[in-house]
């Protein structure tokens, strides 16, 4: 957590995309970012440990996460546009497994 808190505030980021989060439902979104200086949009890995994707956008952004359709909820995949005037941007972070 001293590591994210650094990047998040020592930085200059508007956006932060982070892959194998470790993030589980007993670490909550106030924990990760307690100064409230962004949107934190997370897909926690559900059946086992490890993984996950996480992204701070600052606050300062006007940002709309993207409902994916039920066929992807198993992925560790978090969509998001990010918007700027009439020009909308999409992203994605995603966690490709491997076997």
């Amino acid at each position: 957590m001293s590591e994210l808190r650094h990047l998040l505030y020592g930085g200059t980021f508007d956006l932060l995309l982070i892959t194998e989060t470790w993030l589980h439902d007993g670490i909550s979104t106030g924990l990760l970012d307690p100064e409230g200086k962004y949107h934190v949009l997370r897909k926690d890995r559900t059946h086992s440990r490890g993984g996950g994707v996480c992204v701070f956008v600052s606050r300062n952004l006007h940002v709309a996460q993207v409902v994916l359709s039920d066929t992807y909820s198993e992925l560790e995949l978090i969509c998001f546009d990010l918007l700027c005037g009439k020009t909308k941007l999409r992203f994605f972070c995603d966690l490709q497994a491997t076997k």
